[in-house]
């Protein structure tokens, strides 16, 4: 009988070491398993928004800029102010927290999330109104709503329906200044979504033009 040579073992895939930035936006995605309920539904809303307080009052090296649940999945802008390590540390306290509150609530055993959680570092503007409008429009591309802010489970809502004070969402750092936050945030996140290249004019005349093409017909 013929033997068969024994197959090679599969070579190890090294450990790809998460990129983190100090200083920096960071597009953040969680995902959940499958039979974790949909976290967009009111229960898991309020349970989010009691985890990312939490999370906000412990770590305040670290803000939220905007986030978005899906059925499966949230999306998140996260920034450190000083160290890096801090949106690591910052985000995990989130998902212990979430994870806690949903096995109880559901009374469900086991992780909630799956693996790692997925980080991008958005180094230039264009990638930050990317992202920002990747997120905002998430839903709608999706067709479960023909506005971002009519769907309830992100922070879009909140800047566009005049709510910021009892949001926990705040647009922090140099990029969003630039891009107009600083003086009118419900304003800047419009003409985002909008995709409107109306330019912005600093002080001492400087103009920038946003960086994208077009939004939503008929605007935000």
């Amino acid at each position: 009988m013929k033997r068969h040579p024994r197959p090679h073992p599969k070579p190890r895939v090294p450990h790809r070491r998460r990129e983190l930035w100090p200083w920096t936006p960071h597009h953040i995605v969680l995902t959940v398993k499958s039979d974790v309920p949909p976290l967009h539904r009111r229960t898991i809303r309020n349970l989010f928004a009691v985890g990312i307080s939490k999370t906000i009052e412990k770590y305040t090296d670290v803000s939220f800029s905007l986030g978005c649940m899906m059925r499966d999945h949230v999306h998140l802008v996260a920034q450190p102010k000083s160290d890096q390590a801090g949106i690591s540390v910052a985000v995990q306290y989130l998902c212990a927290q979430l994870a806690r509150l949903i096995n109880r609530t559901y009374t469900r055993r086991g992780p909630v999330f799956r693996d790692r959680f997925f980080s991008r570092v958005l180094r230039t503007v264009s990638e930050v109104v990317g992202v920002l409008r990747y997120i905002g429009l998430n839903p709608v591309k999706a067709g479960l709503v023909k506005r971002p802010e009519h769907w309830l489970a992100n922070g879009v809502r909140p800047y566009l329906g005049g709510y910021l004070e009892k949001s926990p969402w705040r647009f922090w750092g140099w990029i969003y200044r630039v891009l107009g936050f600083e003086r009118d945030p419900q304003e800047a996140l419009r003409n985002i979504l909008d995709g409107t290249r109306k330019p912005i004019v600093h002080r001492g005349g400087r103009q920038l033009k946003l960086p994208f093409a077009r939004g939503l017909p008929g605007g935000v």
